[in-house]
């Protein structure tokens, strides 16, 4: 009997090797260890001509680089590999790639951690892999259909742009940009912000901008645009000089009594400066975390003052338990999360989050799992990270995530008005 036994272990513990470490269970809590990593929540959407890739980098490596294979057959094993074209190797870090098939074939995608030497050939559906083929939607766009554009004005007025051109072909949808760089081609185009959709002749647009920024604008036929065409910009669909509203003819009054009715005080800002899952410094320049210095009576007036509006008592928050979770059986993404909210076991909460969050939900479980990290980030001190959460399961749960968020928000004023009474 015990040499079956051991048998069995031994079994067991050959299976297990096979077997990703972080999917095991037993892990201790807390640690984090990965024989055989891999790209999680891979994404393959199609946009226009081109396919979006997307996926989320694997944790605890030191210089791993992510490659991309695609094929017109599924991906199941190593094998499979042999048939595939390598499509790019990139970095960690970049988590997406724009692939720009040429054609409306429909293909498979993979993507794969490679570490020196080392490739780590795991395969797993719908997590570093796609299981329905995936194909770019080409425009059949013929030269000669394509509508032309002249006439292009724009002339600034209090805070608008009034844009008007002429369009040979009534039946051909044109689009709006704008940019503060002057716009040479379509990589130029993919920069800038695209405005509006235009139809017709006689192309009218009335654009809001901030006044004191010198802008260009152009118009493309949507079509030709989104078949990937180079050849949409020319004299008469572009402005050659950019336009802008002078601050000193600007009325800030008149503006404000038909533009700015209803809103005197920009929403609170939260300052991150960092990725949200990784914790990564985010590129280029942060909102200024400088206070504004005002006197102790000013402070406390204002904060009584509230800008008109009744204060609030800003309490701490409790534990919260969903209803959804409050019955028997729980569902197994979220079985004994409650337990470890209640016993105010922060962390466990978040490392077993994080792990479920990896996996294939659907929405109603993924935004319950944000629900419960949120409150563990929020017990932590961590403010800015628990909004994501809370904002992310608000979508399912509003008036439940609002009250959090709303509560972030008072604690985030009191803890700025501190701050000022302070200096």
């Amino acid at each position: 009997m015990n040499k079956k036994i051991i048998l069995h272990v031994i079994l067991l513990l050959s299976l297990s090797s096979l077997i990703p470490v972080s999917s095991q269970t037993g892990v201790e809590e807390g640690r984090e260890e990965i024989f055989a990593p891999f790209a999680s929540r891979f994404r393959a959407e199609t946009k226009g001509a081109s396919i979006l890739l997307s996926w989320k980098d694997a944790r605890n490596l030191d210089s791993p680089v992510y490659k991309i294979y695609y094929s017109d057959q599924p991906f199941n094993n190593k094998e499979s590999l042999n048939d595939a074209t390598l499509l790019e190797t990139l970095a960690t870090g970049e988590e997406q790639y724009l692939f720009e098939p040429g054609n409306g074939d429909e293909w498979y995608f993979l993507v794969l951690v490679q570490e020196g030497d080392r490739l780590f050939d795991v395969f797993i559906p719908y997590r570093n892999m796609n299981m329905e083929p995936v194909g770019a939607v080409l425009h059949a766009v013929e030269e000669e259909r394509t509508t032309y554009i002249s006439d292009l004005k724009v002339n600034p007025d209090i805070q608008d742009m009034q844009i008007s051109a002429l369009s040979s072909r009534m039946d051909r949808p044109v689009l709006l940009f704008r940019s503060v760089e002057y716009p040479r081609n379509r990589e130029d185009l993919l920069k800038a912000a695209r405005v509006a959709t235009l139809s017709g002749g006689k192309l009218q647009w009335k654009d809001t901008v901030v006044p004191g920024i010198p802008f260009y604008y152009a118009l493309v036929d949507k079509d030709l645009f989104e078949a990937g065409s180079e050849e949409i910009l020319y004299e008469g669909s572009v402005t050659l000089e950019p336009v802008i509203i002078p601050l000193d003819e600007w009325s800030p009054a008149e503006a404000h009594s038909f533009q700015f009715p209803s809103r005197h005080i920009p929403l609170p800002v939260l300052n991150i400066s960092s990725d949200i899952e990784q914790g990564k410094p985010l590129p280029g320049p942060a909102l200024p975390d400088a206070p504004v210095e005002l006197s102790g009576d000013t402070a406390l007036k204002l904060a009584a003052l509230n800008f008109g509006k009744s204060v609030r008592d800003i309490e701490w928050k409790e534990v919260e338990v969903l209803d959804a979770d409050r019955v028997e059986p729980l569902h197994s993404a979220l079985e004994g999360i409650p337990l470890l909210l209640e016993n105010q076991d922060w962390e466990s909460v978040i490392t077993r989050t994080d792990r479920e969050l990896n996996k294939v939900y659907d929405r109603e479980i993924l935004a319950r799992l944000h629900y419960y990290r949120g409150e563990a980030l929020y017990f932590r001190n961590e403010f800015e990270y628990a909004f994501m959460d809370f904002l992310t399961a608000r979508e399912l749960y509003y008036s439940e995530s609002n009250e959090w968020i709303y509560n972030i928000f008072k604690l985030k004023q009191l803890q700025a008005r501190k701050e000022r009474v302070e200096f």
